[in-house]
């Protein structure tokens, strides 16, 4: 392994220690810095959706779940990065050999993050996630008696996942291969994270596209938008109106003028006259924010944004097709990857390709952030999704876990799919069905059919609606709201809803979810 920005080293034995000393000390102290900024961004992150209405006890019995949970998506973030490091590594590495700011940087510190990144995905999800959930779930009336209850319970689930990684081990593994656990364990996990990925990412793609083409604005649509605030505004005075002589109705009147079934009815009114005037003021902060900025600017964003994600959809779908066809013809072919410790095959790389550097960089970002995106529209995952200030400790286990397991699947992907130029590094590389050829191509072929599938589709399901002058993806059964707004539309523009006295062109009923 060839280090750079180090001096030269001599026979004395005492000269190379000193060497080993300092290379671990640098690695450890400047991985601990990178950790400690990540680790305090995710704590102000997972604050801001943390729930808000608990009591102080609930918080007290929260707190060490939280504080683990944070350094769980940490963690996830880190090998969010691992790739996008790698590659901009190369590149100062290779452009800047003897920048005096810069000799801090070498390829053995990247190699220590990918391992570093490797072992606290392994710790996170298979010990600190599952801790976190038993300790908060725990019934004690003492801290020392939750967190032995919890110990136990993590110790049972240990076992019996032990003994199903050990039965998968035998089904699939030959007779004369060696058990290593956390390998096969990670390997395991990593299969289920990279099939995620597979089926969320072309989803992602056409969800990035719709939200594109959302901002795009004609400039004839103005007029039609102040209408609609105006509508709004009234319907806000009506219910609220509604509201006050609700309120002094049910002050007035003696609660033994009223049966039960009566005040059960007034009950239910004030909770539907509530929810329609929350719905009605979303909607005019909605039409006041795309007020505030006119149709040049957001036609520009919008023909950005699109051009972006078809850029950057179609690279991968090149880049993943040539493979494919390459692999089809000749499939004795290998995978040409460049290992990251080569210095020589690195700087050739960066000489040839420094453009396309950038271009996988950026596509690395776009594949994750599409990813993430397709993985929370999904509507399995709605209704446990984070939401800012009203997320319960249960549901920040779950999205945590969910986060770490595509985060730390996703080098695997990038290596699957070919997308980068550089291989694994570190114990990422023990990665069993990484070996096996007939894998790697029915994944390539799958994630292109779903690819294929989503963008076939989008041409049918995009619509304009011509009563606000919007871009949205048409669902394909009726009764689901377009992406954005939070309300159904109804089948004809009318300013009069039937049976309810509302003067929207909307009903406010609870979206559905009944669409893929």
């Amino acid at each position: 392994m060839d280090i750079q920005h180090t001096p030269p080293l001599t026979n004395n034995t005492t000269d190379i220690n000193d060497h080993k000393v300092y290379t671990y000390m640098r690695s450890l102290v400047i991985s601990g810095i990178f950790f400690l900024v990540l680790y305090i961004f995710s704590h102000f992150s997972l604050r801001r959706y943390f729930s808000k209405r608990i009591e102080y006890d609930e918080f007290e019995r929260a707190y060490l779940p939280f504080v683990l949970c944070s350094f769980c998506f940490s963690i996830s973030l880190g090998a969010m990065l691992l790739m996008p490091i790698t590659i901009i590594s190369n590149e100062i590495l290779v452009s800047f050999p003897n920048n005096y700011y810069l000799l801090w940087l070498d390829r053995s510190l990247v190699f220590d993050l990918w391992n570093w990144i490797y072992w606290g995905v392994n710790i996170s999800l298979f010990f600190i996630l599952p801790f976190s959930y038993f300790l908060y779930e725990a019934v004690g009336k003492s801290f020392f008696a939750r967190l032995q209850e919890a110990a136990k319970m993590l110790s049972l689930v240990s076992i019996i996942f032990g003994g199903f990684v050990l039965i998968v081990h035998l089904i699939v593994s030959e007779s004369n291969e060696s058990f290593d656990y956390i390998p096969f364990s990670y390997t395991i996990i990593s299969t289920t994270g990279s099939l995620i990925v597979l089926f969320c990412t072309p989803r992602g793609f056409t969800t990035l596209m719709n939200m594109g083409l959302q901002l795009y604005m004609p400039f004839s649509s103005r007029q039609s938008l102040n209408d609609k605030l105006k509508t709004y505004e009234i319907e806000e005075e009506v219910t609220l109106s509604k509201l006050n002589e609700e309120e002094e109705s049910g002050s007035q009147e003696s609660p033994s003028t009223h049966s039960h079934y009566t005040t059960i009815n007034v009950q239910q009114e004030k909770e539907e006259l509530t929810t329609r005037l929350k719905v009605v003021r979303e909607e005019k902060k909605r039409i006041k924010g795309r007020l505030s900025h006119s149709p040049i600017t957001r036609n520009f964003l919008s023909f950005f944004f699109t051009l972006i994600n078809f850029a950057c959809s179609g690279y991968v779908v090149l880049r993943v097709l040539f493979h494919l066809i390459t692999r089809f013809i000749d499939p004795s072919a290998s995978s040409k990857l460049i290992d990251f410790l080569n210095l020589e095959a690195a700087a050739d790389l960066v000489v040839v390709n420094r453009v396309e550097a950038f271009i996988q960089t950026v596509v690395v970002i776009y594949m994750i952030a599409a990813a993430f995106m397709g993985f929370y529209s999904n509507k399995f995952i709605y209704n446990i999704r984070p939401r800012k200030g009203d997320t319960s400790m249960e549901s920040m286990v779950f999205n945590t876990a969910a986060i770490l397991l595509i985060s730390s699947s996703f080098p695997i992907v990038a290596r699957i799919l070919e997308i980068t130029s550089f291989d694994l590094m570190g114990n990422f590389r023990h990665t069993k069905y990484l070996v096996h050829g007939s894998y790697l191509y029915l994944y390539k072929f799958s994630f292109m059919v779903a690819l294929a599938y989503r963008f076939l589709d989008l041409p049918f399901s995009v619509q304009i609606d011509s009563s606000n002058f919007r871009f949205y993806i048409q669902p394909k059964k009726p009764g689901y709201s377009p992406v954005g707004s939070g309300l159904s539309r109804s089948s004809s523009f009318d300013f009069f809803d039937q049976g309810k006295g509302s003067l929207l062109p909307f009903s406010l009923s609870k979206p559905s979810f009944k669409s893929d």
